[in-house]
């Protein structure tokens, strides 16, 4: 039940609330996903015991809907690079703790065992021999290594998953860098609301140092050797 759109006159986001009554000097709603941008409808308004909220048009292939959401889908199909396996797990390991700060920051509350799970579906996924990847992709890659991530107090209201914006597979982030846009969508499992999230090179200003215990070091260690 989204609580958000695009005005397409402005493209400024707007609320339902504020989309209500500011509606006369607004364009039309538009979905907040770049690669959807269809028009929605408002739904609820006269029924006091329904939320007000925009909704899709039938049949929508929107990655925000539910139904949509195909865990993986961009991480398939991806060109394989067997002879930087190796380097690429060390590059990782090496830089451990600065990856899982940056992962911290765009999943709230992230748990050790949740990290585990990414790093442990990655590795079947086998991203680390994805040609040509830069390491500053890897923290966005593994959130999308969960289909979900489930609601967690604090920090976590709804459980919510990731996805990429306007591509079929996730090398043509780099490899057609200049025709993407490099936004990763937060997208809550609830109301179906939908974050960009820019996607940004800054690794290097997370600590090399983090929280993350010894132990699941270890445990990450063995199973990426």
């Amino acid at each position: 039940m989204p609580q958000y759109a695009v005005d397409s006159n402005t493209n400024e986001i707007v609320e339902i609330g504020a989309w209500l009554l500011t509606r006369h000097r607004r364009g039309k709603p538009l979905c907040r996903v770049h690669n959807c941008g269809v028009t929605l409808t408002i739904v609820g308004e006269h029924n006091p015991d329904r939320a007000t909220h925009f909704r899709h048009p039938p049949s929508t292939n929107c990655p925000s809907i539910l139904t949509n959401a195909v865990p993986y889908r961009q991480l398939q199909n991806v060109p394989i690079d067997h002879a930087q396996i190796a380097t690429i797990k060390m590059v990782f390991l090496n830089n451990i703790h600065q990856i899982f700060n940056k992962c911290s920051s765009l999943i709230p509350n992230l748990s050790f065992q949740e990290f585990f799970e990414i790093i442990e579906n990655a590795h079947n996924l086998n991203i680390w021999g994805y040609r040509d990847i830069d390491l500053e992709y890897i923290p966005y890659i593994l959130c999308t290594c969960n289909p979900y991530f489930v609601q967690r107090t604090p920090y976590r209201n709804h459980p919510f998953h990731f996805v990429f914006s306007e591509i079929q597979r996730v090398d043509e982030l780099w490899i057609n860098a200049g025709n993407n846009a490099h936004v990763i969508y937060r997208v809550d499992r609830t109301t179906q609301d939908v974050e960009n999230i820019n996607i940004i090179f800054d690794l290097n200003n997370f600590n090399n140092h983090s929280n993350l215990p010894q132990n699941r070091i270890n445990s990450i260690n063995v199973l990426l050797n």
